[in-house]
């Protein structure tokens, strides 16, 4: 997405998945980690467990998240690992695609040569984009989905709803696309409208080969294109306007 002074931007997320069900592969994970360690410890932190590992049965962990990594550089630049699942995380809103895709490259690239999958093996990724718009307690919540996302809700039985959710999946050339618009708090304290979009695909392992690199990189951008214009005209008017003015750096993490 555009670079933008008041960005509503949370996390920007590049995600794999792939079915690591097996002992071989619960095991494997943790070696992975380590290699992955010694061969990024020049520009990442020591990746630090975030769930207790020893206390959790390694099946138990299958396909969450366990261990996470900070940029030395970028604090807000993050890679996560477990059973299954890695990703590459963007969180504030100074995001700029054009650091954060080279990243998601580089760091895919060493993960790839590291965990040597089958050439065969499926994998699930997706590019995910999470924002957040605070809301006026004395904004009336329909009024404000109409207003401000172009989105005209309404029934004759429904009149001054506190909460509210939408949820949408459509296939589209770049993948499957899916957005949730949702009512929602930030830091647990301000009221809004938490928005996730995404693109997903599932491409063969070999798609990530230095022979291939290039078909991924085109799908990964191509997402990117697609989330990039979603974002503008659901927020399209005063409210995509409103990111444009001013006003100080917001990301201080």
């Amino acid at each position: 997405m555009a670079k933008l002074p008041q960005a509503p931007l949370v996390e920007v997320i590049f995600e794999m998945r792939w079915d690591a069900n097996t002992l071989i592969d619960l095991q494997k994970y943790q070696i992975v980690v380590g290699a992955l360690s010694t061969a990024l410890g020049d520009r990442y932190e020591m990746p630090q467990a975030i769930l207790p590992v020893g206390a959790i049965p390694p099946q138990a962990l299958l396909d969450k998240v366990v261990y996470r990594a900070k940029q030395k550089s970028n604090k807000n630049m993050l890679y996560q690992i477990g059973p299954g699942v890695v990703s590459v995380n963007y969180t504030g809103n100074q995001y700029d695609w054009n650091i954060y895709m080279p990243e998601v490259l580089a760091f895919i690239k060493q993960f790839i040569e590291t965990y040597k999958f089958n050439p065969e093996k499926q994998i699930t990724i997706q590019l995910r984009y999470m924002d957040f718009f605070p809301k006026d307690a004395s904004d009336d919540t329909m009024d404000f989905i109409k207003r401000y996302f172009n989105l005209n809700v309404g029934a004759a039985y429904i009149e001054h709803p506190q909460a509210l959710g939408i949820n949408c999946e459509e296939k589209k050339d770049c993948g499957l696309f899916r957005f949730a618009l949702n009512s929602g708090k930030k830091d647990a304290k301000i009221d809004g409208f938490v928005l996730e979009s995404s693109i997903q695909n599932t491409l063969n392992a070999d798609a990530f080969s230095l022979v291939q690199a290039s078909a991924f990189k085109e799908v990964l951008n191509n997402s990117h294109v697609f989330l990039s214009s979603f974002f503008k005209n659901i927020t399209k008017g005063a409210l995509y306007e409103s990111f444009k003015i001013e006003k100080g750096t917001k990301d201080e993490q």
